[in-house]
């Protein structure tokens, strides 16, 4: 059993890496870099961090830089983990280029752009994003284009065709900094949170071509860590802000 990246490794802008193994938090070794996009790879048991321009890959014990080129630099972006092609995707974020809705590849050894997303999607950061291991797709939802409204779309991209599909409406409505995960016990995408104008507390299921309310009890706040634990069939949420402190 494993416990996904954003808590089995959780890594904030100070670079202080904390481990958590079902009972309680430890602090590991060292510091490392902040960054945005992290990601646990599974089948090579390193957690990987791409920060500005350079890959970093955390074995446990050490941080090492072990790639400078590859996607353009970014932030609020997001990575996930693709346990069928063994492989960390990295998708969009802002920079100095404007937002960005490239799609990338990292395998352990070089960087492979994807297919970009098609042309009706914007670019956009602070978005939800997670991989669907039942149905093999990556999941994106709603983020900031960088101007104008906030996004309610939900995109999918087909691994096996490099193909996208979007719709491009939701009932889940504005809102950016929210966070996903794939539940696989229940075999479905679990959104929580996020904010517009207010801190969200709302969850969502989708199932692969709708969108439902699971519940409207949970924890306000934004910009926090979510992922499943599958040893306990849970899905496990950390921190975050609730627009006027931390959590």
């Amino acid at each position: 059993a494993y416990l996904l990246v954003a808590l089995v490794l959780t890594l904030g802008v100070s670079g202080r890496l904390l481990a958590q193994c079902g009972i309680g938090w430890t602090l590991g070794t060292g510091s490392g870099p902040g960054g945005y996009e992290i990601c646990f790879d599974e089948f090579r048991a390193k957690t990987v961090l791409f920060s500005g321009t350079t890959t970093y890959e955390w074995d446990g014990v050490e941080w090492v830089a072990v790639a400078t080129s590859g996607p353009p630099e970014r932030g609020a972006g997001a990575m996930v983990y693709d346990p069928i092609g063994r492989r960390c995707l990295l998708f969009g974020g802002y920079s100095s280029a404007g937002p960005r809705k490239d799609l990338w590849s990292w395998n352990g050894k070089a960087w492979t752009e994807l297919e970009v997303a098609p042309a009706e999607a914007a670019g956009r950061g602070d978005f939800a994003m997670a991989f669907d291991r039942g149905r093999n797709r990556l999941v994106i939802h709603g983020g900031w284009p960088g101007s104008g409204s906030l996004l309610t779309d939900t995109l999918e991209w087909n691994p096996t065709d490099g193909t996208w599909q979007r719709w491009e409406t939701s009932p889940i409505g504005f809102r950016y900094a929210h966070r996903m995960a794939y539940d696989e016990a229940r075999g479905e995408i679990i959104l929580h949170g996020g904010y517009y104008f207010t801190n969200k507390n709302d969850t969502w299921r989708w199932n692969g071509s709708a969108w439902s309310l699971a519940s409207t009890t949970g924890p306000a706040r934004y910009v926090f860590g979510m992922t499943y634990d599958s040893a306990r069939s849970q899905v496990i949420l950390h921190g975050g802000t609730t627009c006027c402190g931390e959590v």
